[in-house]
């Protein structure tokens, strides 16, 4: 607007995940269908503390979820404080193996992303790829990736209405539409594609000029 110049959009990408292996389950103590998952950097925008203030209100339900992130930080040390005295709240650190990673999201039922700026997020785009079923923090952001493949938070109490009457396999539809879109709309061949398009038509402006 400033400039008044046209901007290209190029999305981010990843890589499709359909090669589940449940024995990986068994070195985190869960099981199939029976946990849930947060991933984020512990930062306050990324909504880590609204998505366990919602588990923390339903006494009831004790599914475990695992909370996947490096915590070794003053606002990770806050939330160890915080939820310390719930013990389906298990805060695993930060796993790097890809393997485990997209199987933890393949098996999980609820996989909770809470962040809320940014573009295409990364971690986004890999648990529609592990067919995670996605519930997200209600922003743009989030929106223009998911679409209405997906369930919406903004507070604790709709987190722990979620918690309470949303399962995995009520949802294969949205599952199965958001694989489809990293194939589709998403994936590193077409986003490189783009790019090239792109730099070639940068080219071809320049030599113009010339």
């Amino acid at each position: 607007k400033t400039y008044k110049k046209e901007s290209t959009y190029i999305a981010y990408g990843a890589h499709l995940f359909d090669t589940p292996n449940e024995n990986i389950l068994q070195q985190y103590q869960v099981e199939k269908g029976n946990y849930n998952m947060v991933m984020a950097r512990f930062e306050p925008e990324n909504n880590i503390d609204m998505v366990l203030e919602g588990v923390a209100l339903d006494k009831e339900n004790q599914t475990p979820i695992l909370v996947i992130g490096k915590h070794e930080t003053k606002y990770g040390a806050y939330l160890k404080n915080k939820f310390k005295d719930f013990s389906n709240i298990r805060f695993l650190g930060g796993v790097y193996n890809l393997e485990h990673l997209n199987n933890l999201r393949y098996f999980s039922n609820l996989y909770f992303h809470g962040h809320s700026v940014g573009g295409t997020n990364p971690s986004l785009l890999e648990a529609m790829a592990s067919q995670a079923l996605v519930i997200a923090h209600n922003n743009d952001f989030n929106k223009g990736v998911l679409k209405e493949n997906a369930y919406y938070f903004s507070n604790p109490k709709e987190v722990k209405k979620i918690l309470n009457t949303v399962k995995k396999s009520d949802n294969l539809q949205f599952i199965k539409n958001n694989y489809q879109a990293i194939a589709n709309d998403f994936n590193w061949e077409k986003i490189n594609g783009d790019y090239l398009q792109l730099f070639e038509k940068c080219m071809e402006q320049s030599s113009k000029r010339k």
